[in-house]
């Protein structure tokens, strides 16, 4: 699959693009001063290529907030960054026996797919949220057992 995951630094916060943007994205920025506060960042890679980065907050024990910051490299390497994610998602909830995994995402029909194809179930559509006051969707994978 030639991806890989790497520990975040300051400077794939500092080179990292969102649509063509260098570090002027404000949830770049809060993504990075999470990083500087001690929020667990990985960036997902194909070959050098950043595809996004990757934040993992547990606000509860055996629960993980996941959110993914997706930069230009990720339409070059679709399938790379989704099945980076899946096995990112699928390993930390199996190996820290988590009970819960969420992520949010705005509300567009790409999106709803994409947390699908992640394993995710729609739980809510949460109205005027996020940064941008904007409608966000919140996916879920919850242990059954």
């Amino acid at each position: 699959m030639n991806s890989a995951f790497t520990t975040a630094t300051p400077d794939d916060f500092i080179t990292f693009k969102v649509d063509g943007i260098h570090s002027t994205s404000e949830s770049l920025r809060r993504a990075y001063n999470g990083y500087k506060r001690g929020v667990s960042s990985i960036c997902v890679k194909k070959d050098k290529d950043i595809l996004a980065i990757v934040s993992l907050r547990l606000p509860y024990p055996l629960m993980l907030e996941a959110s993914s910051l997706v930069g230009e490299n990720a339409a070059k390497h679709p399938i790379t960054y989704i099945k980076s994610l899946r096995y990112l998602i699928n390993n930390i909830f199996t190996n820290d026996k988590l009970n819960r995994i969420q992520i949010y995402t705005k509300d567009t029909g790409q999106y709803r797919k994409w947390g699908h194809l992640l394993g995710m179930k729609l739980e809510a559509k949460l109205e005027k949220y996020g940064v941008d006051s904007t409608t966000h969707l919140l996916f879920a994978k919850v242990r059954e057992d």
